[in-house]
């Protein structure tokens, strides 16, 4: 019995294999492959890479909905279109349920200027949508732009229905309204969710100016348009930008280089240098940004070994010594080598000499001169940056740095009022002049320009030093015995 009843298992499972393997080799075999770049047609090496590693992936898994959209969007963020309109038309055939594909083919049918299968598309993802808001949204924006308001209006008010009070969509169905001859709802719309004071305040102002026109309120239609500028602000939508975030050529890898080195990920960034290093060969601006980040990221031997050469070759060049003493200065910081720093002042000051208007010389003077302890010099030349480039807050931020640091509130009270008054919103400025006031016996000033500093951003650490300068600079001392 035992024997038969293995036999039968065995059995079993050798027809379930043959049909798992007949499912693989027949029904699979029927799905088309997508759509493919004509051979030379993709010239960036990177993005021909990953489109090669996309059709891979599906290749291991033709029935993966995903992967095929993957590779549909990532034609489409770099500009492929014939071909993403190709891939979108299949899955929406190999998928006619799925809202997303239908989506995008109508976003590419539109940047082809096919309006009306850009519309048929987008209806189409709307009746799969469930309660996916975006569909509606860019239905709403299509109708608008086709001067039809009234179907406008409907799909908007659906969309909200997810997303909620979304400024940007609360300025389209004010749009809608005002096309649609209800100026007097638009009005209500903006002052009840008081749009005039979001982010999109311009765009809103001009709908206000058409919407008290119609009206006849004259005198308020030209107060609105005085304020408006700008045009439609696009809407906020998590679909698209995944869409952008799969731009995968070498332009897109180095945008997302720079992007990286701005957020201070050096570590990251440098992956990402030799991942570009795989594919072209290092440009002269390239090999800076290896340095900067080989510097920051605490190896600055081995990005003067980078600059060094370039130096030897074009030894006049600005941007190469500026790079070269922002490496001595990190040698200096790091290995406390003072000699360092003073070739960084020297580079400086002579670029200074003959550039007085560039920051970034400024900048390497300022910190060389207070890695070498001359924390007042530093000062001064902040102060002379400064007076070069008023505009530029760069000097004042960093004056602000070494007057805290150092605690020379009294003779530094122009540097941090330029500070506060150019920059309000700086959550120290206001609390370091209350201070350089107190060092200077000026306490009625100090405790007015203490009450007026009321927002939420301040620094508690300085406002907090601030108070209690003022309160005890106005306490009566103790009397002596």
């Amino acid at each position: 019995m035992n024997r038969g009843g293995d036999w039968l298992r065995w059995f079993l499972m050798a027809v379930l294999a043959a049909v798992a393997v007949y499912f693989f080799l027949f029904a699979n075999r029927g799905l088309p492959s997508p759509p493919v770049p004509a051979d030379g047609s993709v010239s960036d090496p990177l993005l021909a890479s990953n489109i090669q590693a996309q059709l891979a992936a599906i290749q291991q898994s033709p029935d993966s909905f995903d992967r095929r959209l993957q590779l549909c969007m990532m034609y489409e963020a770099n500009a492929l279109d014939e071909l993403a309109g190709s891939c979108y038309q299949q899955v929406t055939e190999l998928v006619p349920d799925h809202p997303r594909a239908w989506y995008q083919l109508a976003q590419v049918k539109l940047k082809d200027g096919d309006g009306a299968a850009a519309m048929e598309a987008m209806r189409n993802a709307v009746s799969r949508a469930g309660d996916v808001p975006f569909p509606d949204w860019q239905m709403g924006i299509m109708l608008l732009d086709a001067s039809r308001p009234d179907e406008a209006l409907g799909h908007l008010e659906a969309a909200r229905a997810g997303l909620g009070n979304d400024p940007v969509l609360l300025s389209l169905i004010m749009q809608a309204q005002v096309d649609r001859g209800e100026p007097a709802l638009a009005i209500s719309l903006a002052q009840q969710h008081r749009l005039t004071e979001s982010s999109i305040a311009p765009y809103v102002h001009q709908l206000l100016g058409q919407a008290y026109e119609i009206l006849g309120e004259t005198e308020s239609a030209q107060q609105s348009m005085a304020l408006a500028g700008g045009g439609r602000p696009a809407m906020a939508d998590s679909w698209m930008q995944e869409v952008a975030g799969l731009q995968a050529g070498l332009p897109a890898l180095k945008a997302r280089i720079n992007a990286t080195m701005r957020a201070g990920k050096w570590t990251q960034a440098l992956t990402m240098l030799d991942r570009l290093a795989v594919y072209e060969v290092p440009s002269r601006d390239v090999q800076l940004l290896k340095a900067t980040c080989l510097a920051q990221s605490g190896a600055p031997e081995e990005a003067a070994y980078i600059v060094e050469p370039l130096l030897a070759e074009s030894p006049d060049d600005m941007q190469l010594s500026l790079a070269m003493a922002n490496i001595r200065l990190e040698i200096a910081a790091r290995r406390k080598d003072l000699t360092q720093a003073e070739a960084a002042l020297a580079t400086a000051e002579a670029i200074i000499a003959t550039s007085p208007e560039n920051m970034a010389a400024h900048a390497v003077a300022m910190r060389a001169l207070e890695l070498l302890g001359r924390p007042n010099e530093a000062i001064a030349a902040c102060r002379a940056a400064w007076r070069v480039n008023p505009q530029q807050p760069r000097a004042l931020q960093l004056a602000a740095v070494l007057i805290a640091r150092e605690e020379l509130w009294k003779e530094n009270e122009d540097l941090l009022r330029a500070l506060w008054t150019g920059r309000p919103d700086h959550p120290a400025a206001g609390s370091m002049l209350v201070l350089s006031l107190v060092e200077q016996g000026r306490i009625d000033e100090a405790r007015a320009l203490l009450a007026s500093l009321t927002s939420a951003s301040l620094d508690g650490d300085f406002y907090s030093r601030a108070f209690q300068a003022v309160q005890s600079a106005a306490s009566p001392a103790p009397a002596s015995d």
